[in-house]
């Protein structure tokens, strides 16, 4: 692919545009702020997030000084910033998965919700609030309908004896 002197320009005009945009304290605190928030989301879902320190950067951030160490430090931070936004970006990939997944399997159940745990894995509770077995999950799942009939071959609409 050959690059046009129009497409250099755009591509000078655009890296300008985010060097600047990499050297704003105040962008790259909101940009942290939103990773930390993406984070704690997908902490909960079992998902890893990368390991950093708000606080830190935030004071160091908030704390702006006029020397050109710190104007350097700042380009070094905006592609730090970079780096955590790609991989938190990725990572919120397989978290919509997740949750899609939770949404789809609980749209088959009726009185029952399943969620997704980092510890245990898939939960699976009734109404009332009582933990179900995923063994005791499978038949129910095929019960969707009030009228179908269950594999256990009952009609029973509160799908209670499947």
């Amino acid at each position: 692919m050959q690059l046009t002197q129009t497409g250099f320009k755009q591509a000078m005009a655009e890296f300008e545009t985010q060097r600047r945009r990499s050297g704003n304290p105040t962008d790259l605190l909101s940009r942290l702020e939103r990773i930390r928030e993406s984070d704690n989301i997908q902490r909960k879902l079992g998902l890893d997030p990368d390991v950093w320190h708000f606080p830190q950067l935030k004071d160091f951030l908030r704390k702006p000084k006029r020397s050109e160490r710190y104007k350097n430090a700042l380009i070094v931070l905006g592609s730090y910033v970079d780096v955590l936004d790609t991989r938190t970006a990725e990572r919120q990939l397989v978290a919509d998965r997740l949750s899609a997944f939770e949404r789809d399997l609980n749209s088959f159940l009726l009185n029952k919700k399943i969620s997704l745990s980092p510890r245990k894995g898939i939960v699976i509770t009734t109404g009332e609030g009582a933990e179900l077995r995923e063994d005791h999950l499978r038949l129910k799942i095929l019960c969707r309908s009030p009228l179908s009939l269950c594999l256990c071959g009952k009609k029973d609409p509160s799908l209670r004896s499947c």
